[in-house]
């Protein structure tokens, strides 16, 4: 038996869509996503337990706590997922060939991932000629309890996680068909994230290399492109150009010439000293990415075509903020906020035909 007899999701939609005049447009939209289920893991990643086979799967694996996967209920963690995302969309038509559209949204994340009850160890329940027991192997025990065949009946359900997750994204964009030969597009997006990650492994009995992850980090990030499609007899061309920037907002400890400082890395850490290791501002980052396409028709079912763009992405916010250490409170990983953006230069040459 698991922890919860089934995996649970609950989905609610409201969206409302009005007609403010004949060129203006105003859509909100709400979504609310619950998740009631079991962790599949027990270092506090995300992950749940969704089907009989997916339970299935860990009982294939060996070792010496098999039967406490089948029998004791607590083996693995709750863990509870709440999501929403919020967002209005207005649209305004200015005239036949020119529109923008401007858009709010909200979207967040709560995990919480602990383990079930206590354990009532009331010995009550009679098993014959007056021998009392309690209530196991049902029930979470945070000591180290064996069943009369050796079946672990404590000291799992290691996972926690109490990390919220939102993000705020503001986006405008402009379209205006200027002429027959030129589209125009341009806009603007702001993105501010919230993060407050705490979660990692919790075990008592065996502490040893357990890990805990807890930061908070609110970075800012904004984009400008303009993009120009033109189209003439026998030649269509995208020509575009983006400019991002990114804050990650803060700032971070430098070590200098001691990039391996054992009273920060090692065991010898002290987390009340931590304030006191020299910090820096991060680094803010600005880029530009061209971007090109061209289209050559040859005849009706076929074509030539030319893509080349320069593509950024912010690495995952693991590999930015992330400050993870074992229960002696070694440090097992460390983030880098100033990472550049990573950066993806793409070339397309072809021939379509259909």
């Amino acid at each position: 038996p698991l922890v919860r007899d089934s995996y649970e999701e609950r989905n609610l939609l409201v969206k409302l869509t009005s007609d403010l005049s004949n060129n203006m447009k105003l859509t909100i939209s709400g979504l609310y996503n619950s998740v009631d289920a079991v962790g599949n893991n027990d270092v506090g990643q995300p992950g749940v337990f969704r089907s009989a086979g997916s339970v299935a799967d860990v009982l294939t694996q060996a070792g010496f706590t098999i039967n406490s996967r089948i029998f004791y209920d607590s083996y693995w963690p709750l863990s509870d997922v709440d999501r929403y995302n919020i967002s209005a969309k207005f649209t305004h038509a200015l005239s036949s060939n020119t529109f923008y559209e401007a858009k709010l949204e909200r979207v967040h994340t709560k995990y919480h991932t602990r383990p079930n009850a206590q354990r009532d160890t009331t010995k009550v329940y009679d098993v014959g000629v007056g021998f009392l027991v309690d209530e196991a192997p049902y029930g979470n025990e945070e000591r180290l309890v064996f069943g009369v065949d050796g079946m672990l009946m404590g000291v799992r359900a290691n996972a926690r996680d109490f990390s919220e997750l939102s993000t705020t994204t503001l986006k405008f964009d402009f379209t205006s068909q200027v002429n027959n030969t030129n589209l125009i597009k341009t806009g603007i997006e702001v993105v501010h994230n919230n993060y407050n990650m705490e979660f990692g492994a919790i075990n008592d009995v065996l502490p040893t290399q357990r890990p805990w992850t807890d930061w908070e980090r609110s970075p800012l990030r904004a984009a400008l492109y303009l993009q120009d499609k033109l189209e003439f007899k026998g030649l269509i061309a995208n020509a575009g150009l983006r400019l991002d920037y990114i804050d990650p907002r803060g700032t971070w400890w430098n070590f200098g010439d001691d990039p391996y400082n054992q009273a920060f890395f090692s065991t010898d850490f002290d987390p009340g000293e931590e304030v006191n290791f020299d910090q820096v501002s991060v680094d803010k980052q600005l880029t530009i990415s061209p971007r090109l396409g061209i289209s050559h028709p040859i005849t009706i079912n076929s074509k030539l075509f030319f893509n080349y763009g320069h593509f950024r992405q912010m690495p995952i916010s693991d590999r930015l903020y992330n400050v993870r250490r074992t229960f002696q409170d070694q440090l097992s990983l460390i983030g880098d906020p100033n990472l550049p953006l990573q950066k993806t230069v793409a070339y397309e040459l072809g021939y379509e035909h259909s």
